[in-house]
Formats: structure tokens, C-alpha cells, sequence
């Protein structure tokens, strides 16, 4: 059986690297993009399981990456994982049914994978 592929968008690079190593260590294969611009570029050339995105970013911002890929169709699930999540965010991304998780910064890692492997396996 062959790895799941999950692509995180994040611009903390510190994030970035607990994600991308925990994800690893929990058996994923792993590709990072560090704003939202690249981030849907490499959704719409590769094939992910799942996409792990911030919100507040440079280039384009999570919002607008999530908007993109509802525009050109992309079926991966994903996750948002943001500090800046309030009840105005919350309403916009429940209209996108690709969303099937969202964290609020900080979180505990294990949460986080805890959610993937519930989604994935």
C-alpha cells in the first residue's frame, strides 16, 4: 500500500518543520510550500490525500489558495490550521465542503495527527 500524500502550506517555518517531521514519523509522504500561491500550484500539478494550510500568509492567503482549488475542482481534503480563526472565518470555510478540519494555533501536534489518521485511514 502506498503512502498517503498530504501537502502543508505554512510560512512559519518552524511550524512547517514539526508538521512535515511529525507527519513523516506518522508514516506520511510529505511536501511543503511556504505561502498559498505555491501551495496551489503544487495542488494542481500533484495528486494529495489531504492539504494542511495556514490563513494568514504571504502571496495568497489560505482563503484564497482553499477559494482557487474549489474553482479548478481539486479533490483533496483539507485542514486548517490558523491562529487567526474567528466566528466570521469559521462561516466562510463551513461553505467549503473539501474542509474537513479546522485547528486553532497553538495546537498539540498529536491532535493534528490524530485528525489525519481518523480522515486517512
Amino acid at each position: 500500500m502506498s503512502k498517503k500524500k498530504i501537502l502543508i502550506i505554512e510560512d512559519d517555518e518552524t511550524i512547517q518543520s514539526l508538521f512535515a517531521k511529525s507527519l513523516e514519523d506518522a508514516g506520511y509522504d510529505i511536501v511543503c510550500a511556504d505561502d498559498g500561491q505555491i501551495g496551489f500550484d503544487k495542488a494542481v500539478t500533484d495528486e494529495f490525500d489531504l492539504i494542511v494550510t495556514d490563513l494568514k500568509m504571504p502571496n495568497w492567503s489560505g482563503l484564497e489558495n482553499i477559494y482557487g482549488l474549489k474553482l479548478v475542482d481539486c479533490k483533496a481534503k483539507i485542514i486548517v490550521v490558523s491562529g487567526y480563526i474567528d466566528d466570521k472565518v469559521k462561516v466562510t470555510l463551513a461553505e467549503y465542503e473539501n474542509i474537513v478540519g479546522v485547528f486553532k494555533k497553538p495546537l498539540d501536534v498529536f491532535d493534528l495527527i490524530k485528525k489525519i489518521n481518523e480522515i486517512l485511514k
